[in-house]
């Protein structure tokens, strides 16, 4: 055993030797340098195993070394655990044992993941703790490839044990070989002390016999035969001040006994759980004395105590580590049990719940604890010339959700924690939800492109990206306006007009330039439409700017309607009551029809002939003659004549390509005369005139651009098969100028109507809640002026950037005034590739008098709210699409940068690294 202590000693005295490795650069986010110290964003160096540099900044000479980048996380130096038994060592019999050494149980061959998953990087093993001088303490690290270099002190202090745990040694039985009368048979022998007052004496007693064997030159003592003397030698080094002595002293008395003891030998002296230091803790302090806690707290299991009342022995609690901490005593914290090490950063935190600052308990697990070790030269602090130890953390040191995701030893991992996680968290110092409350030093979790959980101090899981900002976090912003990505439609430089039969989403490339310029201003949302034309201008498609795939690029193919409606007149809103009545009888076919089906009423009806005297019945082929187009124009009918009503369909054939066919409105015939009305999605209906004769129908086609004169020839007698039979059973055809207003009435969409006089506006909300539909105003200038006109119900309100409007009391802000009026304001930017601007907007309706809350409600919630959408989008709360803007200051403030924004979970604008 001696020859081993000799050994470890000279491994731990010995240079570490350079290790053959790289070096490299740690870039950190918030860096805990282990004295108390903090910085935001900091780099770490390191070369053969040491930090070189920490700081703030990247040396120079440090630009091109490899770089592991931990800018989300938070990073402090390894944990040092000041107490453990992971040496293993058993009491020995004898009640004196001063060459033992902890070190020599320890099996560096074991894998130490447990401890090392919970940060800790260098422990303390202690020797057996149920006899008065079990031995010498030592200092390890839990991974390394070099012994010698996990060696940070092979003998760190002489333990003794003051308490009734000492004065229990059993009886010693020592019999001879070979009994005599000069060498008879002994009895077992009693050894002492056997009551806690006689310790120090006994103590003494044996420190004075070390001195004695020295002055005689023997290198053994003790009692008992030969081969159980021990070397008087770490007695010696105590007694010369070369070694600590460490004393487990639990009660007040034991406290005193070992202060008088360590005063008397002139050696520093370290307290192992002195549960009544609160009796004596200015004579600890003024001894200059160090401190060891094993704090009584198993994490996920019971804690045992209590159960015997005439169990006297003192427990420590918050009582004395605080008294430690108000004396200025330097302390380390340690769990009671050593299948606890992982749990070391909670089981520290628990103390800050019973009064420990963070800062006190942080520095009881790395400075404090290295320095009641005695190896504060090499681990416990973020330092040059110190050992590579570090830990990367997912949160907060003293956040109960907090892990450890790395441990380094040495500049190497010694630890890696596998991740199963999609989270992403945004932690900000102030989050702005819209529709609920302002949330300060608060975390918005994202999993699935979903938001998870919102709320101030929320806990971060391990595995989470995590994007950290001074600044505040915003819903992603809505245009609820705007022609972004249509711009390569137009052949003639413009954006096309809008059609009801238009499909905006296949039209639109979510890689499109003017959405991803959006995008980069924070528009996260938009509503794509044609440019408007006439009072139907088309349908609208709900759009993400910055989806990944086309599936989460459409948020809601139809989620409006556009009209325009300024006209004033009887007969103004004819237009809409044509489109309404007209897709009320095609929602009304495809109702009878579903229930035909249901009831089982479909079958197969073979073609019909007309009567011989049927002039109308058939297929007829002809074309449009119309001076406004360069080319000619194709003109289908299928007809069927019942009692002098026409029904049927029309087919228009445009450079070769077929559109959809179109159902008739309304049909007659009488004396040759033909007539039939229908409408093709352009904004209104079309009427034929014509006169039928054997078989050629000649006529005039009016009411749109397809206009002219018309000449077609019946090419067959026979009523096609989708038009014979009961109407009832008869599968109608999908009409794609007429499911957007199919949607509209059915509530599935809105209409957003341009319309800007006081008549104009009241007479079409007058005229939606006869017919029952739901629409929101583009526009509506006199109701800034008068906001009665809007009615109790008050529609929401899209405004387009020029809401200033110079009057001759001054500058009007529409924005405002319609916002004051309790109107929900939407502003949009009505642009291309100007949607970008739509925040700049914003921040110019603030400049102008608008309250920040309502500008930011008027690009998010608002918009969200009239186009249907707020069940996705405008607000930040859990279950909502994951679109956030990340700025560094107030949103509305230009001189505030755009750090990150989000959609549908991803980080798709990332402007941190600039």
């Amino acid at each position: 055993m001696k020859r081993l202590v000799l050994a470890a000693v000279t491994l731990a005295l010995s240079p570490a030797p350079a290790l053959a490795q790289d070096a490299l650069v740690v870039r950190c986010g918030t860096v805990h340098l282990g004295d108390g110290r903090v910085l935001e964003r900091g780099f770490l160096v390191v070369r053969d195993g040491r930090f070189v540099s920490v700081g703030p900044d990247l040396p120079a000479d440090a630009q091109n070394l490899p770089v592991i980048d931990v800018r989300d996380k938070v990073v402090m130096p390894g944990l040092v655990a000041a107490d453990t038994d992971l040496a293993g060592n058993v009491d020995a019999d004898y009640q004196a044992t001063p060459d033992v050494v902890a070190l020599d149980g320890f099996d560096f061959e074991r894998a130490q993941e447990r401890a090392l998953s919970g940060g800790v990087t260098t422990v303390y093993l202690s020797p057996g703790r149920n006899r008065l001088l079990p031995g010498q303490g030592s200092v390890v690290k839990l991974a390394g490839d070099d012994p010698a270099r996990r060696v940070l002190a092979a003998t760190n202090a002489l333990r003794v044990t003051l308490g009734e745990a000492s004065t229990n040694a059993p009886p010693l039985f020592e019999p001879t070989a070979a009994p005599s009368t000069d060498d008879p048979l002994l009895p077992a022998r009693r050894q002492f002390p056997t009551a806690r007052i006689s310790q120090l004496a006994e103590l003494r007693r044996i420190f004075r016999e070390a001195q004695v064997a020295a002055q005689q030159g023997r290198d053994d003592v003790g009692p008992g035969a030969d081969e159980h003397q021990y070397d008087p030698a770490p007695l010696l080094h105590v007694l010369r001040g070369e070694l600590p002595l460490r004393a487990r002293a639990g009660r007040a008395d034991d406290v005193r006994r070992a202060l008088q003891l360590a005063g008397a030998l002139g050696t520093r002296l370290v307290l192992e759980d002195p549960a009544e230091l609160d009796k004596v803790a200015a004579l600890a302090a003024r001894a200059g004395a160090l401190v060891s806690f094993r704090i009584p707290l198993r994490l996920g299991q019971s804690n045992a105590g209590g159960e015997n009342k005439l169990d006297l022995t003192p427990q420590v609690t918050s009582e004395a580590v605080l008294a430690a901490a108000r004396m200025g005593i330097t302390f380390a914290l340690s769990p009671s049990h050593d299948d606890d090490l992982a749990d070391l950063l909670m089981v520290a935190a628990s103390t800050v719940r019973a009064g420990l600052t963070p800062e006190q308990a942080l520095l009881s697990i790395t400075t404090g604890a290295a320095s009641v070790l005695g190896v504060q030269e090499r681990v416990g602090l973020l330092a040059v010339g110190r050992d590579a130890d570090f830990v990367v953390l997912s949160g907060q040191p003293m956040a109960t959700g907090t892990l450890v995701e790395k441990t380094y030893v040495d500049g190497r991992v010694a630890f890696s924690r596998t991740a199963g996680s999609n989270l992403l968290a945004v932690r900000a110092r102030k989050i702005l939800t819209v529709d609920g409350p302002v949330l300060r030093d608060a975390v918005v979790l994202i999993e699935d492109g979903k938001i998870k959980a919102i709320g101030e101090g929320l806990t971060i899981p391990f595995g989470a990206r995590v994007i950290e900002t001074n600044g505040v976090v915003v819903p992603g912003f809505i245009d609820g306006y705007c022609h972004a990505g249509l711009s390569a439609v137009g052949g003639d430089g413009q954006v096309p007009r809008g059609a009801l039969d238009h499909e905006i989403t296949q039209a639109v490339e979510a890689q499109d330039k003017t959405l991803r310029g959006a995008l980069a201003a924070g528009v996260t949302t938009v509503l794509v439409s044609g440019r408007d034309d006439g009072a139907v201008s088309g349908r609208a498609a709900a759009l993400k700017t910055g989806a990944r795939d086309r599936k989460s690029f459409i948020v809601k193919p139809m989620a409006a309607l556009r009209f325009v409606h300024d006209a004033l007149g009887p007969n103004a809103l004819e237009p809409f009551d044509t489109l309404l009545e007209r897709t009320q009888r095609y929602v009304e076919s495809w109702q009878k029809y579903e229930k035909a089906l249901a009831e089982g009423k479909e079958i197969e009806i073979a073609p019909e002939k007309p009567a011989d005297d049927d002039p109308v019945t058939g297929v007829w082929e002809g074309d449009i003659e119309n001076a406004q187009l360069p080319f000619p124009i194709g003109f289908n009918l299928n007809l069927r004549l019942v009692a002098g009503v026409v029904t049927g369909q029309v087919t228009v054939v445009m450079r070769g390509q077929e559109r959809p066919p179109t159902d008739l409105e309304s049909g007659s015939f009488k004396d040759g005369k033909l007539k039939l009305t229908f409408s093709m999605g352009m904004g209104g209906s079309l009427t034929l005139d014509a006169t039928v004769e054997n078989d050629n129908l000649e006529g005039t086609l009016g009411g749109g651009f397809l206009g002219g004169k018309l000449k077609a020839k019946r090419v067959s007698k026979e009523v096609p098969t989708d038009l014979s039979g009961d109407s009832a059973s008869r599968k109608p055809r999908i009409d794609e100028s007429l499911e957007p207003v199919r949607a509209w009435i059915e509530g599935k969409a809105v209409a957003i109507v341009r319309c800007n006089k006081a008549p104009a506006i009241a007479a079409m909300l007058e005229w939606a809640t006869k017919n029952k539909v739901r629409v929101a105003l583009h526009g509506a200038a006199d109701a800034g002026k008068t906001p009665a006109v809007l009615g109790t119900t008050k529609p929401g309100v899209l405004l387009d950037p020029d809401f200033m409007v110079r009057e001759p009391d001054g500058v009007v802000n529409r924005a405002k005034q319609l916002s004051d009026a309790g109107v929900d304001v939407a502003l949009v930017s009505g642009a291309t590739a100007g949607a970008r601007f739509l925040p700049v907007h914003a921040a110019y309706a603030v400049r102008h008098g608008l309250e920040p809350e309502a500008a930011l409600r008027a690009v998010t919630l608002n918009p969200a709210t009239i186009l249907g959408l707020q069940d996705r989008v405008g607000s930040l709360r859990v279950g909502k699409d994951a679109d956030l803007v990340v700025f560094s200051g107030e949103p509305f403030e230009l001189t505030s940068r755009i750090e990150a924004v989000i959609c549908n979970g991803e980080v798709v604008v990332d402007n941190r690294t600039r």
